[in-house]
């Protein structure tokens, strides 16, 4: 029982330190105009989607970024 509460615990501190770097990365796409329309969108979406991550105008400018990609697609 001690060996699953200490592997359990592992696996939750390794997310918690590999989540901010996600995090880094999805920005990074999301705001490159050469990345590709679907990986931009993507990256986007991901951050939307985190829960508390950004606010306000980093989160609008996340918004406008992914129209732009869905802009370059012609998916309007």
């Amino acid at each position: 029982m001690l060996r699953r509460a200490t592997f359990a615990l592992l696996v939750c501190a390794f997310w918690a330190l590999a989540a901010p770097a996600a995090f880094a990365d999805d920005a990074a796409v999301c705001k490159d105009d050469s990345a590709p329309a679907d990986s931009a969108i993507e990256a986007c979406t991901r951050i939307i989607k985190a829960a508390g991550r950004s606010r306000g105008n980093e989160l609008a400018m996340t918004y406008y970024n992914r129209a732009i990609s869905y802009r370059q697609k012609n998916d309007n």
